[in-house]
Order: C-alpha cells, then sequence, then structure tokens
C-alpha cells in the first residue's frame, strides 16, 4: 500500500485496507480543536486516478455516501476528488 503521509488536512497513521478501486488508511486531522481527532480515508489508486472514468465513478461514490445518514453511518468529513490521489475522509470507527 502505496499512500501518500498526508491527504488533505490529514497526517496518515496506518493502513486499515485496501480493495480495487484504492487503499483506506486510519490518518489524524493536524487542525488544532478538530473533531473527531482521528478519520479514515479512502484513496484511490495511482493508476485508477489517472483515468478518468474511475474519478467520476468516486465521484458517485461520494454523492452516494453524502445522501445517506443516520446513527450508524459514518458522516463524510471532507474530500478531495481533484487532488492527484482523490480521496475522502469520514469518521472512523473502530472495528
Amino acid at each position: 500500500m502505496a499512500v501518500p503521509d498526508r491527504l488533505g488536512p490529514y497526517h496518515v497513521l496506518r493502513p486499515l485496507g485496501s480493495g480495487g478501486m484504492g487503499d483506506v488508511v486510519l490518518a489524524a486531522d493536524d487542525r488544532p480543536g478538530a473533531d473527531p481527532a482521528e478519520v479514515a480515508v479512502k484513496v484511490l489508486r495511482p493508476d485508477l486516478a489517472a483515468e478518468p472514468d474511475f474519478r467520476r465513478r468516486f465521484q458517485r461514490e461520494l454523492d452516494a455516501v453524502q445522501r445517506v445518514r443516520g446513527r450508524s453511518v459514518a458522516r463524510v468529513l471532507g474530500a478531495d476528488l481533484a487532488a492527484d490521489r482523490p480521496w475522502i475522509a469520514t469518521e472512523y470507527v473502530p472495528g
């Protein structure tokens, strides 16, 4: 898993898992008073980040996850789909 040390305002702490489209890492929000301090960040694989179709698919994923709300659903905290390696940050739920 080759993920940058930083994704937006988040400092990568450790890997959590990998899938077909990318990797998920545990990261810390370095901004003062950030809540929550730890987040899960999904980042698109570098080979897929260069493909416009996969960027659109990642956008659809973000749109879908932002529509789902509830006490049992991790909130989307940030995203940068224009980054070299597009990413989506959500609340981190241990387990």
